[in-house]
């Protein structure tokens, strides 16, 4: 009886329907817009531009004699392709004292500086930035400088009128690298 009992059920087993599945599916989009930025770091941590402070820009003899001076810009991002790069230098100016105010002949109020060398200009596909001058491109990817490591360049100072003194005074300029979603 267990026998017939037992075969009797798979029997019934085979002769069921089969239940059909039935599924939904959910289609998930999304997009990220081309963003670029200054710190944040992916490693951590947000790597704070420089600050140079030159305490002597003269010799014994007052002329211009400024060394080279590292530079870092901390940590600067974008994340694809297109983004719109440009490096640019503006004169070590006097504070105070202006253009047409003093002997032109022997003084200078202003010195330019250049962003010649440096693992940052790798970005730019090499060249260098100069005063009124500034360095452009487009980035061909995303990219990440990080800290200590490509976010670094020289910065070096030339007289714009021969071995003219600077005046005696506080001097103030800036290298600015703007990075922006095209």
């Amino acid at each position: 009886m267990k026998t017939i009992l037992m075969a009797a059920s798979a029997l019934s087993l085979l002769a069921a329907p089969a239940l059909a599945q039935e599924s939904s599916t959910v289609t998930v989009n999304g997009s990220v817009a081309l963003q670029c930025g200054v710190g944040n770091g992916s490693g951590g941590g947000d790597g704070a531009p420089s600050v140079v402070t030159i305490t002597e820009m003269t010799d014994a003899d007052g002329f211009l004699s400024i060394p080279a001076q590292a530079i870092e810009f901390g940590n600067i991002w974008c994340n694809g392709a297109g983004a719109s790069m440009t490096l640019a230098v503006s004169a070590l100016q006097h504070d105070t004292i202006a253009d047409g105010t003093f002997d032109a002949s022997s003084f200078i109020n202003k010195v330019n500086m250049h962003v010649e060398t440096g693992n940052i200009l790798a970005y730019f596909g090499g060249g260098a930035a100069h005063t009124g001058a500034p360095l452009t491109a487009t980035s061909a990817g995303a990219f990440e400088t990080g800290q200590d490591a490509w976010d670094n360049a020289s910065l070096t100072f030339s007289n714009p009128s021969g071995n003219d003194r600077p005046l005696a005074g506080s001097y103030s300029g800036s290298v600015v690298l703007t990075v922006s979603p095209s």
